[in-house]
């Protein structure tokens, strides 16, 4: 068997061979956080070229599958893949960070090639290079930020579904929105514009018949609002059965979402106003909703802006008041205690929590003092008891 030093260095007569082993978990963590950074850099970089192509090219160039601003994606874009780095840095393996790292590549990508597309075949008579992939990806990409907002709902905060039982709904709801946007990108261009059929645009397979190709597309309203039930019928879920302190963080998506309604709802109402606008503000609220929930909304008192609101006082007393078990803990120590029933580590607990180490060891030992109890058994056995770690 291969030897291998605590400090990771190779063993003397065997340099040059690679042990799994010796990734520690520290380097992993500092590659995602690498990672993600990039990410928004790249996003960064992206949504400030697409921006200065936007203005040197004119609204008129934009030809029919790209008549839409590139701006509408890439800031929005940009606003998730910020929101994702920032969460990289303290919480580099927690879902919420890659569902915002993704979805905001995606959007920027979408918005960045759409941008450099229309200016190809407008400067250039398309005559650039990935002026056709530009194209493509500009004209069948948007549809992907589709599937942020059912993730965000499903997984937040915690990055877990809410429950077990609902691994069939969320994967049936993902599925059906995963299929859409398959749907989108693969389907001749002629089906989804009957005016300006634009063939660059079509991959040429799978070869189906152009009436499956319009029932699909049919269909896909329904999935969508199929995938959107279940994701916000999973956060009434979640929000019912939790804690005060998980509804901290549960309230500011439910903020969001208040913003969200308000934001798509303003065009309809105002005239003049662009809907694009309306589109990324909305994912920007998002953004900022995810990030402060995950991250800090402990230092941010959300009930002000939602204790007038009659959606929350129906989600709050939808659910009797529950007596809170070990009145002697604080609002940390019973969260921290509800975890170690759950069998998680001190480690996994400040993952969790957004905590350091130490400061979850310092609650722990709190936790056992209070308690009186001498071990971590004993902590879970009472906890048990009192319904915590379900």
């Amino acid at each position: 068997m291969s030897r291998v030093r605590r400090d990771n260095a190779p063993v003397p007569g065997e340099q040059g061979i690679w042990h799994p082993d010796r990734v520690s978990p520290a380097r992993i963590d500092r590659a995602l956080t690498a990672l993600a950074v990039t990410v928004a850099a790249l996003c960064a970089t992206g949504a400030a070229a697409a921006g200065w192509l936007e203005i040197v090219t004119p609204v008129a160039a934009r030809p029919a599958p790209l008549a839409w601003a590139p701006w509408s994606s890439t800031v929005p874009g940009l606003a998730l893949a910020a929101a994702g780095a920032v969460l990289a840095i303290r919480l580099p393996r927690h879902a919420m960070t890659w569902i915002l790292t993704a979805g905001g590549f995606v959007s920027c990508l979408n918005g960045v090639a759409a941008a450099y597309a229309v200016w190809s075949l407008d400067r250039h008579g398309g005559g650039l290079a990935l002026t056709a992939l530009s194209l493509y990806a500009g004209a069948r990409l948007g549809p992907f930020l589709n599937l942020v907002p059912p993730l965000v709902l499903l997984f937040f905060p915690d990055g877990r579904l809410p429950s077990r039982r609902w691994r069939w709904a969320a994967a049936l709801s993902l599925g059906g929105t995963a299929l859409s946007v398959l749907v989108f990108l693969t389907a001749p261009w002629r089906i989804l514009d009957t005016t300006d059929p634009w063939p660059q645009l079509d991959l040429g397979f799978p070869q189906l018949p152009d009436a499956v190709w319009r029932a699909a597309l049919a269909a896909m309203p329904a999935l969508l609002t199929f995938t959107l039930i279940v994701a916000v019928a999973a956060f009434v879920a979640r929000f019912r059965g939790s804690d005060p302190v998980r509804r901290a963080q549960l309230r500011w998506m439910l903020l969001a979402g208040l913003l969200n309604v308000a934001l798509l709802l303003v065009p309809a109402v105002f005239d003049g106003l662009p809907p694009d606008a309306a589109f990324v503000a909305a994912n920007v609220a998002l953004a900022a909703a995810v990030l402060v929930a995950v991250g800090r909304y402990r230092l941010y008192d959300v009930d002000p802006l939602l204790g007038g609101t009659l959606l929350y006082g129906g989600l709050a007393t939808s659910r009797p008041s529950r007596e809170v078990p070990f009145p002697q803990l604080t609002a940390r120590e019973r969260e921290a205690l509800d975890l170690i029933a759950a069998g998680l580590s001190n480690r996994q607990i400040a993952e969790r929590l957004v905590l350091a180490p130490k400061t979850v060891r310092n609650n722990v030992s709190a936790v056992f003092a209070k308690l009186q109890v001498a071990d971590r058994a004993q902590a879970i056995i009472q906890a048990r008891e009192a319904g915590l770690g379900r």
